[in-house]
């Protein structure tokens, strides 16, 4: 992170406003892979590799849109981080981690069946 220094408030909030917006580029990533792979996987395809393509599809797509969010959220914490104070950061992050820890525990290692994934076939889109 930068060197912490007090700058205007409503400038850094604009700018960490810019970056959360920028992140719903990778929705549309996510989205538009949906799209693709229903496409791919519809059962007028009768190639035997559709599986792997919109696996690729997929896995590309989530590499990409996990890059985007990567990115834009380093730069909005680079922002944000010039106008709060350290101690207040801290007690933040220490914060959140253990709400994501929680959430970890909770969602994230549920059995597989409560994690489905519905894909809509070309026709639905």
């Amino acid at each position: 992170m930068e060197e912490h220094t007090i700058k205007d408030p409503k400038k850094v909030m604009e700018l960490v406003y810019y970056h959360l917006i920028a992140m719903d580029y990778s929705n549309a990533i996510i989205d538009k892979t949906k799209e693709k792979v229903s496409i791919v996987l519809s059962p007028k395809n009768k190639n035997p590799e559709k599986y792997k393509v919109a696996y690729d599809l997929i896995k590309n797509a989530l590499e990409k849109s996990q890059r985007c969010n990567n990115e834009h959220k380093e730069k909005a914490k680079q922002h944000i981080c010039k106008s709060v104070l350290a101690e207040n950061l801290a007690k933040i992050e220490r914060k959140r981690k253990i709400e994501n820890d929680s959430l970890v525990r909770a969602h994230l290692n549920e059995k597989e069946k409560d994690l489905e994934i519905e894909f809509k076939t070309a026709n639905q889109l």
